[in-house]
């Protein structure tokens, strides 16, 4: 049935495929078709099967990836001394232009809050550049967990006469 060069019609330049219902036809009507260019219908077909595989394999990823399921790349391997976790929370208020209390002694790998009580605008800041709060507006809190034994001084760098101290052992 195959192997006969049909031509194209008049109107269809050479070097276009023809479009699987105008093969059809043709093959219905016994005529014999070539194709034009690389591609066959089963080349075509093939092709068709591969887009499908690659779609469907780009739909599962994001779905996957939506689902918060772990995947090799977002796994995480710790190495070295392990973080110590916070083991208490402590607190300092902010009120009246003084930190309450004024100092505060804590055991290694306890996590300090401070929350601002006041009605103006203050920080927390480490006297050697530890840690800095940035502004804490009324009713704002900022943490810190201290891993290393020692004494911390702090100020709020906005109101210089406010003062503290975290003593760590």
């Amino acid at each position: 049935m195959f192997g006969t060069v049909f031509d194209p019609p008049r109107n269809k330049k050479s070097t276009e495929p023809y479009r699987r219902s105008y093969i059809s036809q043709h093959v219905r009507e016994g005529r014999r078709v070539r194709t034009v260019g690389s591609r066959s219908m089963k080349e075509d077909g093939m092709r068709r099967a591969l887009i499908k595989v690659g779609i469907t394999a780009i739909v599962s990823a994001a779905l996957v990836g939506s689902l918060g399921v772990p995947t090799i790349a977002s796994v995480r391997v710790q190495r070295g001394p392990s973080v110590l976790a916070a083991t208490s929370t402590e607190r300092v208020k902010i009120v009246n232009f003084a930190f309450k209390p004024k100092t505060l002694t804590v055991s290694k790998g306890t996590k300090v809050k401070w929350t601002n009580r006041g009605s103006v605008n203050h920080t927390t800041t480490s006297n050697k550049g530890l840690w800095d709060s940035g502004l804490l507006a009324p009713r704002e809190t900022f943490s810190r967990v201290f891993k290393k034994v020692g004494t911390f001084m702090y100020h709020c760098s906005v109101h210089a006469s406010m003062v503290g101290k975290i003593v760590v052992s």
